[in-house]
């Protein structure tokens, strides 16, 4: 008898299959985890029971379709909870990985974990959705329209509270999101994450515009092998820039909406940033943060860097978990002020 139950506790091949890849991963990591800081570039202050692994996947793949035909391709993560929830909007930097960046991922997860339906697109062009270029058309080039057609398939779910709906933008997506938020009476409040700022003054320099506009055209020819089409020149590019944001490169000014944000009456703005961006950066985002009136408020995450200590490692999110519980809490914390009184 006390041989048969021995011999049951021992660990099957079920236990192997589900433990013994965990078991090495984490050998892995006690072995390399200084080499894994220091190519994320982390800092030395994170230590290694800060690292997290995960897999911070959404619980659908979503294709949207623009009025115009474009498509999209946008990822939804969704709370255990359910009736309608509150939903975030949220809209990735210029990156051509898009939503599958590992810090749009752990926002996605993380928010549904703290009860939020999130919805998280690529911008046409961007990460899986379709080169807008095909069109051969200089009107779908418009990260806008991208925008309201997530907002517009938020809204008309059934499990979406449209008074608690919110736009979380993070670097170049920070423009769009204020584009269509400053202009849409069914978004409740705003988090921007690291925002463009010093953009105007930084592209004053010829060789800066010549810089960033070859920076974008050899990530459209890395991502679609095809070149800009011959309309799609550096002046159109500077243009749009200078207004409202270029959709090729997701770039935009914080600064232009200045006049707004420091008036009566504008949406909650939280802005966030991490201490270990650009000093530059840093200096201008205290300069805008000052100059605006309530409701708003600054975060800046300790030991932070631009994507909140977050990096794609083998398929997996990898991550600063005191980084994240700062991002995660800061902006649930704002997007619940925000909310109609007496509402979570």
């Amino acid at each position: 008898m006390m041989a048969r139950l021995a011999q049951g506790m021992r660990p099957g091949n079920a236990w192997r299959r589900r433990w013994l890849p965990a078991l090495v991963l984490f050998v892995a990591l006690v072995v390399v985890h200084k080499e894994i800081l220091r190519i994320v570039k982390f800092g030395t202050e994170v230590s290694f029971s800060n690292i997290r692994l995960s897999l911070s996947l959404p619980d659908a793949e979503i294709a949207l379709r623009r009025a115009d035909g474009i498509r999209l391709s946008a990822s939804l993560y969704q709370p255990r909870q359910e009736g309608r929830r509150p939903a975030v909007l949220l809209l990735h930097g210029s990156t051509v990985r898009g939503r599958q960046l590992a810090l749009y991922r752990l926002l996605g997860r993380g928010l549904a974990d703290r009860g939020y339906l999130v919805l998280s697109p690529d911008f046409a062009g961007f990460g899986s959705s379709q080169n807008p270029f095909e069109a051969d058309d200089p009107a779908v080039i418009d990260g806008d329209r991208d925008v309201l057609t997530a907002l517009d398939w938020l809204l008309a779910r059934d499990d979406v509270d449209p008074r608690r709906v919110f736009l979380l933008g993070h670097s170049g997506g920070s423009v769009f999101a204020l584009n269509v938020a400053l202009h849409d009476s069914r978004v409740r409040a705003l988090a921007l994450i690291g925002p463009p700022r010093n953009v105007i003054q930084r592209l004053s320099d010829r060789q800066q515009v010549e810089y960033f506009f070859a920076r974008t055209r050899q990530q459209w020819l890395d991502h679609y092998q095809r070149d800009f089409p011959p309309w799609y020149t550096i002046e159109l590019w500077y243009k749009e820039v200078m207004g409202s944001g270029a959709s090729t490169t997701l770039l935009g000014d914080l600064g232009r909406y200045l006049p707004y944000f420091s008036g009566a009456n504008h949406l909650p703005l939280l802005l966030v940033d991490g201490s270990r961006e650009f000093d530059g950066d840093l200096y201008y985002l205290d300069i805008y943060a000052a100059a605006m009136s309530e409701p708003k408020r600054h975060l800046r995450l300790a030991n932070g860097d631009h994507f909140g200590n977050t990096f794609n490692w083998l398929g997996l999110v990898l991550s600063d978990a005191t980084v994240a519980e700062q991002l995660l809490t800061g902006i649930d914390g704002w997007f619940s002020s925000a909310a109609p009184r007496g509402e979570r």
